[in-house]
């Protein structure tokens, strides 16, 4: 339906039956996600995509790396988010892999999506991000690099590596 309380109804929706869902589903949800496109609702089909990638090993690895290479930009932003949580489980070689693959989009919603995962590895690794930053060859954008070391700050006053 057309009106936006009928996504979030859906939304939640899926968040409660996630566990049911595997990666079988992931192609409906990735047309879900260019059929009903507000960031919002592509954001909770982002956790529930990570959820079944997560559980699905390889298979769901290779999805989102066929994903992120996608023409839709809601869905390479599904792929760059899909690792959102994380924290010392995620894959960082795919996550900056996936961040400089996408650093020359000009889509305000793949830029933000590289900060936002960036930032949010920080919170396990902030050394590794910052890092990453200084030292890749991509020209990530200025909103992306502001997005990744919002908590940078914040970690290096309480000399910590990150949190688990």
């Amino acid at each position: 339906m057309r009106e936006r309380e009928y996504q979030y109804v859906a939304s939640d929706l899926l968040i409660r039956y996630q566990s049911a869902l595997s990666l079988d589903d992931l192609p409906w949800l990735l047309d879900l996600a260019q059929e009903k496109f507000w960031w919002d609702t592509v954001d909770c089909i982002v956790k529930v995509v990570g959820k079944i990638v997560r559980r699905s090993g390889a298979k769901g690895v290779r999805a989102m790396d066929r994903a992120v290479r996608h023409k839709n930009f809601w869905v390479r932003r599904i792929a760059m988010l899909h690792q959102l949580g994380w924290r010392g489980e995620c894959d960082t070689e795919r996550l900056f892999r996936y961040a400089e693959l996408l650093a020359a989009e000009k889509e305000f919603f793949v830029r933000k999506a590289i900060g936002w995962a960036l930032r949010d590895y920080a919170w396990h690794d902030w050394r590794a991000v910052e890092s990453f930053l200084k030292t890749t060859s991509a020209a990530l954008s200025g909103l992306t690099v502001r997005e990744a070391g919002k908590n940078f700050e914040t970690l290096r006053h309480h000399g910590k590596a990150g949190c688990t």
